[in-house]
């Protein structure tokens, strides 16, 4: 029944009945020719700022006859493709009858095809294991092991399989004893200078050998040029210390250290003479003079440490003659010296 439906449907048309559509302008030439006679009106044509408005105008009747030319053109368009459309949508709805079997059998072809790819990865799993059997290794399986074309329908791996497993598994083995030798090349060197061995055994991961032992050999370096330096410096601060200590004792030994009373080397034959000192003097004068004078005279007196006391002046004393001195002006009175038998001069 299916097949003859098939068949039927394969040899059968729809039954299309397509009359290409006509569309003309009847009156294209004579609508040309009065557009171009619009367009031509107001090509070239030169605006001021006075004539915005009118250039405002002419553009919304140009832009008019554009919108009328639109919109027929749009019209027309809608009612060529609703004959499509229609068709278009008989369509779709025949293959919407298809679809709904076809989606039920691609959901049963994955389930079907699932289970076939886990009795192939059971499959690989037992060759796998056959062959690496007392071997001590493991693979990487790589996708394409597992493809269907990889495998024949009693589920044996093809020829071309059962060589990329054999290269992959000698690949191993190779890869194995290359590392095992490493490993050893670089646990003897460790053992021999002393190092633990497992810290490093790690890198081999990303280089030989010969590059681990090279990069041991930096570190130690830079380890030996490190502690070098810390000695230096140690050895520098302790004698800085002993330095500072040294000084310290030196101070303290000088503190309690007597200093000797240094002699003359050449002491003198006789002691050196004092200066005479000249014998005090007391005299009994009368002075006269101007105020201006007095002051100099008190200033010359405290500056030489000339000594002054006041005296009683007897009555009856003959008047002293004036020699080198102004007489006195009339009136002045001998009382204005007052001052001379204070215990301090007034000025």
């Amino acid at each position: 029944m299916m097949s003859n439906e098939l068949e039927i449907i394969q040899e059968s048309t729809l039954g299309t009945i397509y009359e290409p559509a006509t569309l003309e302008m009847h009156k294209f030439e004579e609508m040309k020719q009065l557009v171009q006679g619009l367009a031509d009106k107001y090509k070239g044509l030169a605006f001021t700022r006075a004539d915005k408005k009118g250039a405002e105008e002419v553009r919304s009747k140009l832009l008019e006859v554009i919108a009328k030319f639109e919109k027929e053109r749009k019209i027309i368009k809608k009612a060529y493709n609703e004959p499509l459309i229609a068709y278009e949508s008989d369509l779709k709805e025949l293959k919407s009858l298809i679809e709904v079997p076809l989606n039920e059998i691609r959901d049963g072809l994955k389930e079907i095809e699932e289970a076939e790819r886990e009795e192939r990865v059971e499959a690989l799993n037992k060759v796998l294991g056959i062959k690496l059997e007392g071997i001590g290794i493991e693979i990487v399986t790589p996708a394409n092991w597992l493809n269907k074309t990889m495998w024949t329908s009693k589920l044996n791996p093809s020829t071309k399989l059962n060589e990329e497993i054999d290269k992959a598994i000698a690949d191993a083995v190779k890869e194995k004893k290359t590392r095992e030798m490493q490993v050893d090349i670089l646990t003897e060197f460790c053992n021999a200078q002393d190092i633990d061995p497992a810290g490093w055994v790690s890198q081999l991961d990303h280089r030989n050998a010969m590059e681990v032992i090279e990069l041991i050999n930096m570190d130690k370096e830079r380890k030996a040029r490190l502690a070098a330096e810390q000695e230096k410096r140690a050895a520098e601060h302790e004698a800085m210390l002993a330095k500072k200590a040294e000084e310290l004792a030196a101070i303290k030994e000088a503190e309690f250290v007597e200093v000797p009373k240094l002699e003359p080397a050449n002491p003198p034959a006789e002691e050196t003479a004092l200066p005479e000192i000249e014998p005090i003097v007391t005299t009994l004068i009368r002075v006269s003079g101007t105020m201006a004078q007095m002051v100099s005279l008190k200033n010359f007196i405290a500056a030489n440490g000339i000594k002054t006391e006041a005296v009683d002046i007897p009555l009856d004393i003959e008047e002293p003659v004036h020699v080198g001195f102004e007489e006195p002006e009339p009136g002045y009175m001998e009382d204005d010296f007052d001052w001379a038998y204070a215990d301090e001069l007034p000025f």
